[in-house]
């Protein structure tokens, strides 16, 4: 891991996963999400899904990948899949998820998801049920982990989010970090993080991993540290009394760099508290300058945009924000016994969780109450207060041979 001008980066091996297949042939007569997925993939490059003939080119290395010595030792010298099989149970046969095509004179086989994954990118939903078995769909229980993952130093974030080793070290002992290792670490890395003097505190993850059957870096979050130290008191204030707080400024800046510098292409935006107003903020300065990569923003305990009579723009950037709101483009979670921001108020629009043991604070949304709230599990993605989803498959993968 480097870092370069505050940007965080990190080299991967491409893995395969070892197993022992032997399938059969068949046609397809069905159409799932994964397969209008592929079909949208055919305006680029024509797909003929796997064959028996084409099983045992790749099983002996005659069809590879097309990334220049990889590949996937799930398949290679392996039996062959059947291609009408159904190997992991997702209700999609092999054919349907692994296919050949020809590109400069050269035969190469791809992933619509992998034969030996219900959950191919991790995000809690059946590759028959997902519209992109291989890009993580962003759901309300990723945006409360990467809110407070946060809070946490580059160092311990870094740490957690490194699952090549098992995580000893957890902060107080706190089971989200567990659940952020065992179900975030395999699929997501830091790629900026932000640190500046007022105050403004902010990671950028962005969905990178050592698997080839995945997407990667199509996916980003911006995570916006809420109120920790001494330099946020001063926004917190201006909050209070509708005024502009200076990390208003710092996180307009940070999203028209984006803009220039296509740091981005599917980014969404997590805060909790001051990191919350900071993300509805940056939600409307992207409306203003006609993003469309900013795609949503999800808040939890956040105060509303307000201004007093020295800032009546503010009222306009309020308005602007609850538009963006009702559109969609804005989700706000709040507890009903918030005694921090009670004299702001909430998000127009905010969903009622109920009372927290926890009140304002950021584990609010980590107690048990949350398991059965929308969004807060996703398909096999179980207990958002427990300790997370472990893929076993995971566990056999290994480095894919290169040369």
């Amino acid at each position: 891991m480097t870092k370069i001008g505050g940007i965080m980066k990190k080299s991967f091996k491409l893995v395969g996963l070892s197993a022992s297949l032997c399938l059969m042939l068949s046609m397809l007569s069905i159409t799932t999400p994964a397969m209008a997925y592929t079909q949208n993939e055919q305006l680029t490059e024509r797909h003929t899904p796997l064959t028996e003939k084409t099983a045992k080119q790749i099983s002996n290395g005659d069809i590879k990948l097309e990334l220049p010595g990889a590949l996937d030792m799930a398949l290679y010298h392996k039996k062959p899949l059947d291609p009408n099989a159904d190997l992991d149970g997702d209700g999609l046969t092999n054919r349907q998820e692994i296919y050949t095509y020809t590109k400069n004179g050269k035969t190469y086989y791809g992933y619509n998801s992998h034969p030996m994954m219900n959950d191919t990118d991790g995000d809690g939903i059946p590759d028959n049920q997902d519209s992109n078995p291989r890009r993580w769909d962003i759901s309300p229980r990723d945006m409360t982990l990467f809110s407070e993952l946060s809070y946490r130093d580059d160092s311990y974030i870094n740490k957690v989010l490194d699952y090549t080793k098992p995580l000893h070290d957890i902060y107080k002992n706190r089971n989200e970090y567990r659940l952020m290792h065992n179900e975030i670490a395999p699929f997501w890395k830091v790629k900026e993080t932000y640190h500046n003097r007022g105050g403004f505190d902010a990671v950028l993850f962005e969905n990178v991993s050592p698997y080839p059957f995945l997407e990667q870096g199509t996916v980003q979050v911006l995570a916006i540290r809420g109120t920790s130290q001494f330099n946020d008191y001063d926004d917190d204030l201006a909050i209070a009394v509708g005024h502009n707080p200076d990390q208003a400024y710092d996180v307009e800046q940070l999203i028209e760099r984006y803009g220039r510098e296509n740091t981005v292409n599917n980014l969404y935006i997590t805060g909790h508290s001051l990191g919350g107003y900071l993300a509805q903020r940056a939600l409307i300065r992207a409306d203003g300058k006609g993003y469309s990569w900013l795609k949503k923003i999800y808040t939890f305990n956040a105060p509303q945009i307000w201004g007093n009579i020295f800032n009546r723009w503010l009222r306009t950037a309020a308005n602007a924000g609850n538009r963006l709101t009702r559109e969609g483009y804005a989700v706000h979670y709040k507890v009903d016994n918030d005694r921090v921001i009670r004299s702001v108020g909430n998000f127009a629009g905010a969903i009622s969780v109920g009372n927290s043991a926890e009140g304002h604070g950021s584990r609010s949304y980590f107690e048990p109450r949350m398991n059965n709230f929308p969004g807060f599990t996703v398909g096999t993605r179980g207990d958002i207060s427990g300790t997370g989803r472990w893929m076993e498959e995971l566990n056999n993968f290994y480095n894919v041979r290169t040369f």
